[in-house]
């Protein structure tokens, strides 16, 4: 069985926390919200920390080809002709690769990416199955946005 962690973005520890995913309930009283509901990470050590639910991810159960951990949200590199940069998510995604099979579509981690050619020509918003190539984490879409832009050539 795969191990399940997630990782989020403590603004109060101003650091990445890994661990088991916690979602808080709002807390009442009298009627009245006095708690919004939250994220925590729970870290090996038991300590739960609030996170922001805008960054937490889930452990792709996958390594990198220098044995970082990727995760939901992470941006790699990889090389399937040219060098190529993408968001890793998960999900269901269109299977273009055999057409003679109809609609048809795939369900896991992928790799969103714009793919830039040497020659100029772009195909925009492209799907590949994570696990099909070696990958190189290089940031994250929190961190990192900006590797997004343009791909490498």
């Amino acid at each position: 069985m795969r191990e399940t962690r997630f990782r989020g973005y403590s603004h109060i520890a101003e650091a990445w926390i890994y661990g088991s995913l916690v979602k808080m309930p709002e807390r009442l009283y009298a009627g009245r919200i006095v708690h919004q509901a939250y994220f925590q990470i729970v870290d090996d050590e038991g300590i739960g920390h609030p996170v922001d639910s805008k960054t937490v991810g889930e452990w792709t159960g996958l390594k990198d080809k220098n044995g970082v951990e990727i995760y939901e949200g992470d941006i790699v590199k990889f090389d399937p002709i040219d060098v190529c940069v993408g968001e890793v998510k998960y999900g269901e995604w269109p299977n273009t690769d055999r057409l003679d099979m109809g609609e048809t579509s795939i369900a896991g981690w992928f790799i969103r990416y714009d793919w830039y050619l040497r020659d100029g020509r772009v195909y925009k918003d492209r799907t590949e199955s994570l696990a099909h190539y070696e990958v190189e984490v290089i940031g994250n879409i929190y961190e990192n946005p900006e590797l997004l832009g343009k791909g490498e050539s």
